[in-house]
């Protein structure tokens, strides 16, 4: 694996495990999510930093944001699911 596909592949793969740390830390109870913007902000990055390194755009948001206003946390670690299981093809993609 050359450098730069390494350092994409870890890139793809911080941002899956900080979304995760997110949504099972602080925004864990949907019922009583916290009013500081910094989770979300910082969310909202690795989600935007992920959706530009993987190419998957548009529709990483188009599904986070309605699994966010629905609160519907089985959604969201299927997003994580789906996150984590991109960063592997990339890494396995690399590998052959």
């Amino acid at each position: 694996m050359s450098s730069s596909n390494k350092t994409l592949v870890e890139a793809l793969e911080h941002c899956s495990a900080k979304a995760a740390e997110i949504i099972t830390g602080p925004l864990a109870d949907s019922s009583d999510w916290p009013g500081d913007r910094r989770w979300w902000l910082q969310l909202g990055f690795n989600l935007g930093r992920f959706s530009e390194l993987s190419g998957e755009g548009r529709s990483v948001w188009d599904a986070w944001k309605f699994a966010i206003e629905t609160r519907d946390f089985t959604a969201l670690e299927k997003l994580l699911d789906q996150m984590k299981n991109i960063a592997l093809a990339e890494n396995l993609k690399e590998l052959d």
